[in-house]
């Protein structure tokens, strides 16, 4: 095996074929390099070249050749014949798609690689992006890519380091995907394509808009690759710049639209207007008169290129009681005529499937109900706490709500029902008559959920109770209308919520048997400082809080966590404390981290039961309110009792600074076992429930 460095300047000179070595057919590829080839004489022979030299041998290379009329076939043929790895497809002229797919059903490379004809790639390239991507188990391994024509050179995408991405925002925005939908740049894994059945649109131009978007949305992660680079060439006669340009624009909408219909179809969580694309427009003269355009969620009129109205066009119905439109900038909302029409509809047929839902009998069964469970937050944390302890007791779980997108709730049995339905009642009613509900337990987050049930009606059926985790229930009368009402917090409890009447309180609390093993921490003159949180626009007091506490301070610092608008708000934080992306690490599992990295971490920052965490481990920790009135304070011995669910109230003793030569204060791990012990809550929690 012969190995050789790149001779970039060296192309279609007498002596070519003697600059390389030949290779032997790979049985078991690696990589299998997908190359469309149509009229490139000029530049074949540059492309073939730069992969010819890869340092990864193991691949096989598949050019098809589209029906050229020019020497590209016979050129390609006097590469086949010194690279056995060289496939060769000879077709009519179908267009990148079809030759693609073509190269793509006799693929046996376990990750797939795409070149143009035009352009050409480092030696390594394959090399590390097949490492990369197998080191991390990655669906996709992202490489730089430069524009190159003429004697400019532009980056289309500059990685500067080896990072996994795995959330869908994240995925899109590193591949800049809409801006710059570029194909050619990754390796794909092949075994990720044939199930989720991706392969390239045909007779289209802008193809590669469709296939990256399904290609990026179903990757489990996508891993950056630095210090490597694809040569985008130019070619003033490509399709891009040589071609049709009235057809080519239209052929780019359709693509668009049909991204934009692929991403609503999936309801993917992403900036809906990052996502645009023309549905209807009146022109003169070849000038746009009035476009309407559409991205996943909106639709926008514009006159003269001026947005005149816009609209929320996401299952208005279902979503929106009141609709809310835009008229030149100007945010008006009103009633929606249609949606508790639609409402008491959806939920009759949506009962339907509630009530075919096929469940093991069971004496003990709870329905906890919520409108919404989030992804990541504070009560599906406590919830899922609880339903892990009680199931071994014997209690079958049930959960209803509007949305779910919590993925640990979503294991148990789920029903769905619109609240703001007149029907709603009807429907819950039939849930808890056909699977013999025992307990019914709201979780409160706002009490306009019970604005279409009679509450004494349930009582008839079923044991009814409500956890009330802030301070946004006011009427008194119906809480004090539940059979059981438990207040998460001793503080809401003594200065909230003075007239309900026998409320119970269980703070939150931590499994101490889950967790007992882990190792604690010890001061060994660690220095960086750790941020823990859901990363959320209500989470940003608590957040900048701890930045200008580190800043203060001059403490190094991490910050953890994702969220929806993650990447959103980690640029504006970057921006204004002009920090770097090291500073954020991602989402972590919070107990297994500050387990491992105990020797690293100085103090955790935070809120809640995060802090819980961190002093049940013994590391110093600092509740994280509001840096304005100085809303923050470190937990230790002198304070501890004064904390309710480690949030900074007015009754806190509050201790500004990390005092390294009494640490002692700061290990509380005792007072967690004592106090906050899942085991506890669990004992009085089922008391309140099965008496």
């Amino acid at each position: 095996m012969c190995h050789k460095k790149t001779d970039t300047a060296f192309f279609g000179a007498e002596n070519f074929l003697s600059k390389f070595c030949s290779e032997n057919e790979v049985l078991n590829p690696k990589i299998s390099v997908i190359i469309p080839a149509y009229n490139v004489e000029k530049y074949i022979e540059k492309c073939l070249l730069s992969v010819n030299l890869q340092t990864l041998k193991e691949i096989e290379i598949i050019v098809i050749n589209d029906g050229s009329t020019d020497s590209t076939l016979s050129l390609i043929l006097e590469f086949a014949k010194v690279d056995k790895r060289i496939k060769l497809i000879n077709q009519e002229n179908k267009k990148q798609g079809a030759a693609r797919n073509a190269g793509l059903k006799i693929a046996k490379g376990e990750y797939i690689g795409y070149i143009d004809a035009d352009d050409w790639i480092d030696i390594d390239y394959f090399e590390k992006l097949y490492l990369a991507a197998k080191k991390y188990d990655a669906d996709i391994a992202l490489a730089n890519n430069i524009r190159v024509g003429g004697k400019k050179k532009k980056a289309r995408l500059n990685i500067n380091k080896e990072k996994v991405y795995s959330t869908l925002q994240e995925k899109f925005d590193i591949c800049k995907q809409w801006k710059n939908q570029c194909p050619t740049n990754k390796i794909y894994k092949r075994e990720m394509l044939k199930k989720n059945k991706i392969t390239w649109p045909e007779n289209i131009y802008c193809e590669d808009k469709i296939y990256t978007t399904k290609a990026i949305y179903y990757a489990n992660k996508i891993v950056t690759v630095p210090n490597i680079f694809y040569y985008y060439y130019r070619n003033p006669n490509s399709t891009v710049l040589g071609g049709n340009k009235k057809q080519l624009r239209e052929h780019k909408n359709i693509a668009k639209i049909s991204v934009i219909e692929f991403l609503r179809k999936n309801n993917a969580k992403l900036k809906d207007k990052e996502f645009f694309a023309i549905k209807k427009e009146f022109s003169l003269f070849k000038i746009p008169i009035l476009q309407i355009k559409e991205s996943i969620y909106t639709r926008i009129t514009t006159i003269f290129g001026i947005p005149f109205f816009e609209k929320e066009i996401k299952d208005e119905w279902k979503n929106f009681e009141r609709q809310k439109i835009k008229i030149f900038g100007i945010k008006i909302s009103y009633k929606n005529k249609d949606f508790i029409k639609k409402a008491n509809q959806w939920n009759m047929e949506q009962n339907k499937i509630n009530l075919n839902k096929k469940i093991q009998k069971n004496e003990k069964n709870i329905l906890f109900i919520a409108r919404n469970f989030i992804k990541k937050g504070g009560i599906e944390t406590r919830l899922n706490q609880y339903i892990e302890q009680i199931i071994p007791m014997g209690w079958k779980v049930f959960i209803l709500s509007e949305n779910n997108q919590n993925e640990e709730l979503l294991k148990y049995t789920n029903f769905n029902l619109i609240f703001d339905a007149k029907n709603v009642e009807e429907c819950l009613i039939e849930i808890i008559n056909k699977y013999k509900i025992n307990v019914i337990e709201f979780q409160f987050k706002n009490p306009k959920i019970l604005k279409n049930i009679d509450l004494s009606r349930l009582k008839l059926r079923a044991k009814t109770g409500c956890t009330i985790h802030n301070l946004g229930i006011k009427n008194y009368k119906i809480l004090n209308e539940f059979d059981y009402k438990i207040i998460a917090s001793e503080y809401m409890s003594k200065y909230n919520y003075t007239k309900v009447i026998g409320a119970d309180v269980i703070q939150n609390c931590i499994d101490i048997k889950k967790f007992e093993n882990f190792q604690t921490w010890e001061y060994k003159g660690q220095k960086t400082a750790l941020f823990i949180s859901r990363i959320a626009v209500d989470k940003l007091s608590s957040i900048q809080c701890f930045i200008k506490y580190c800043i203060q301070y001059n403490y190094n610092f991490l910050i953890a966590g994702g969220g929806f608008n993650f990447e959103e708000i980690k640029k504006n934080l970057i921006n204004k404390f002009n920090l770097k992306e090291e500073n954020f690490i991602g989402e972590i599992n919070t107990m297994e981290y500050l387990s491992k990295n105990r020797d690293k971490i100085l103090f955790v920052g935070g809120l809640g039961q995060v802090i819980i965490e961190g002093l049940f481990l013994n590391f110093p920790c600092l509740c994280c309110s509001n840096y304005k009135d100085k809303g923050f304070s470190f937990v230790t011995n002198k304070n501890f009792f004064l904390f309710d669910n480690f949030t900074v109230t007015k009754n806190i003793e509050k201790e500004f600074e990390l005092k390294i030569n009494d640490i002692k204060n700061y290990k509380l791990r005792h007072l967690i076992i004592a106090n906050r012990n899942l085991t506890v809550g669990i004992g009085k929690y089922l008391s309140i429930i099965e008496n």
